[in-house]
């Protein structure tokens, strides 16, 4: 949050980018829980003991959370009007958030290891290289 913070107070977009990067975890889980809470409510029959859980909100919400959730990579490409063989690679992408369970899953745990590992970048792409492919 200070980060967010810092970038509507000084009106600074890189920090307001890296705000938004930082929270990518987190709905990564927004995601996953929302999918937990609509299988849950589909599959849990209405006579069970555990319906409050059912019950603090209903199915459409989960269905409408996830589809806004999973329907803004698509819009974000369209915005950016990436090249239509881009959006064949829509189908891998909940294989791809998938993956990120298990490193989101660690990060709860590990998230007080402070330790800066520095990546050695070998090279050097100019924006205007990834727009001519």
């Amino acid at each position: 949050m200070p980060l967010f913070g810092a970038s509507i107070k000084e009106v600074n977009l890189a920090k307001l980018d890296a705000a938004i990067y930082l929270f990518q975890p987190m709905r990564f889980l927004i995601l996953f829980f929302t999918g937990f809470m609509v299988l849950f409510q589909l599959y849990v029959p209405s006579t069970s003991s555990i319906t409050v859980v059912t019950e603090l909100l209903p199915t459409w919400f989960w269905v409408v959370v996830n589809v806004f959730i999973l329907i803004q990579i698509p819009l974000a490409m369209l915005l950016e009007r990436v090249p239509w063989m881009a959006y064949l690679g829509l189908p891998l992408f909940p294989l791809f958030m998938i993956t990120w369970f298990p490193v989101t899953f660690l990060a709860l745990f590990t998230r007080h290891n402070r330790v800066w590992q520095h990546t050695v970048h070998t090279r050097a792409i100019r924006l205007d290289e990834l727009r001519s492919r």
